[in-house]
Formats: C-alpha cells, sequence, structure tokens
C-alpha cells in the first residue's frame, strides 16, 4: 500500500488500467498484466509476484460484475486462474 494515498479509483477501458490517489496516477497497459484471479469476490490483476491491482466487486461502481471476467479475458488473453 501506498502511505497517504487516500482511496483508490481504478479505471478499466480499452487502452489499460488508471490508476488514481491522492498521491498521483498511474497507468498500466493491458500487457503489463501477467496474470488475472478471481478469488471469492475480487479480482487481482498481478503486475508481477508482489504488486497486483485488486478490484473487489462490491466496489463497482460501473458496469456488471458479471460482465467483468469476460472484458479482461478480450483485453488480456487467456491468463486467469480462478481459486
Amino acid at each position: 500500500m501506498v502511505k497517504n494515498a487516500g482511496s483508490f479509483t481504478i479505471t478499466l477501458d480499452e487502452e489499460g488500467v488508471t490508476e488514481q490517489t491522492a498521491k498521483g496516477e498511474a497507468r498500466y497497459p493491458y500487457a503489463s498484466f501477467t496474470s488475472a484471479v478471481f478469488r471469492t469476490d475480487r479480482w487481482y490483476l498481478f503486475l508481477d509476484k508482489r504488486h497486483a491491482i485488486i478490484l473487489p466487486l462490491h466496489a463497482m461502481v460501473s458496469g456488471a460484475p458479471a460482465e467483468l471476467e469476460s472484458f479482461l479475458r478480450e483485453h488480456m488473453g487467456d491468463c486467469f486462474k480462478r481459486k
């Protein structure tokens, strides 16, 4: 976690994932991710073994949780695991 970052806003669009905090903004093209793992009620989009963008389904403010997997597959390929 980033110290004193406040809340995180994660946006997924056609080009990639944008992470916004009080400290700034980071942009990750989908090719940056090594895997996407769904566990219980959230997606983990891994940048490497120690860093991931976490997408809790209950925090979604637009789109449908049921559509998120197909969106990610379309943009990231078949690098998915379910646990």
